[in-house]
């Protein structure tokens, strides 16, 4: 990454929106999404086309796209999923121009499916690195989505979601796991188990 443009070389960004929110915030609810889409607007360069895909259908009666601003727009994969959208939107592209089209995930998987079709695939630390202004090893101050939330910290320094595996929250929380199985359904918690 160039100090003077980091966003070289991208002409769109696609954004794996649970991933990230789940990454920033613990949640993909409205709220969390509010948050992303005020630092998106504040992060990213003026005239950068991005979009935000969503697993599953918008609340009932909102529509399944919504352009936020000229350039951002926050869209919903409805009965496929969103790895299966952002797959879909890289084979849309014309192959000479996927290397500007970049999908961010943490989803390991899905980048090596996108880069098995030509496309530009980059982990959250990549997009957080840049909206930042620093690098991966020194992730952005925590301000809004999660801000004031204890994090782990190792010898390696914080601990990211996808880093977090087995290790124990201060919240008690398990961590949650990009890909496929990170929406696990586990029940009523309220239910007795006989």
């Amino acid at each position: 990454m160039t100090r003077a443009d980091p966003w070289r070389g991208v002409g769109e960004l696609l954004i794996d929106g649970n991933n990230l929110l789940h990454r920033l915030a613990g949640s993909a609810d409205s709220g969390a999404l509010r948050l992303l889409l005020a630092n998106l607007q504040a992060g990213l360069p003026r005239g950068l086309p991005a979009t935000v895909v969503l697993d599953g259908v918008p609340d009932p009666g909102a529509p399944m796209r919504v352009r936020v601003t000229p350039h951002l727009t926050v869209r919903h994969a409805g009965r496929i999923s969103a790895d299966q959208a952002l797959l879909d939107a890289i084979e849309r592209v014309s192959f000479s121009q996927r290397s500007g089209t970049v999908i961010v995930t943490d989803d390991t998987e899905l980048r090596q499916r996108i880069r098995e079709a030509g496309g530009r695939a980059e982990p959250l630390d990549w997009y957080l690195a840049r909206v930042a202004g620093g690098s991966a090893a020194t992730p952005p101050a925590r301000t809004g989505l999660g801000a004031g939330r204890p994090r782990s910290t190792g010898p390696g320094g914080p601990t990211t979601a996808a880093g977090a595996a087995g290790s124990n929250h201060e919240d008690g929380r398990e961590p949650w796991k990009p890909g496929r199985g990170a929406t696990r359904k586990r029940g009523n918690p309220r239910r007795r188990r006989s």
